[in-house]
């Protein structure tokens, strides 16, 4: 892994002739290989936290009955195929 890291930044020093220039370089390549998956994450919160005021619902009707709560939490996340265990 550190040899393919350091392949890259002398890659990135032989074009511009700066290790600065070269580190931020590298910087912009790992920012752009995250990218895809920043934002899916990002969609995937925004999904969820528009589903907030639905579950809160659910939680005050089904406050007595906790295996019942998480059934219908489980459904509406089906329902809008969102998978809670993907994380953010």
């Amino acid at each position: 892994m550190i040899k393919i890291f350091g392949s890259v930044l002398l890659f990135f020093y032989n074009i511009c002739n700066s290790y600065g220039g070269a580190i931020l370089l590298f910087g912009l390549l790992v920012k752009l290989i995250m990218l895809p998956f920043q934002m899916k994450s990002k969609h995937s919160m925004m999904r969820t936290t528009m589903l907030t005021p639905r579950v809160k619902e659910l939680e005050k009707r089904y406050a007595t009955n906790k295996q019942k709560y998480q059934e219908e939490v489980a459904k509406l996340y089906k329902e809008a195929k969102i998978n809670p265990m993907s994380g953010c």
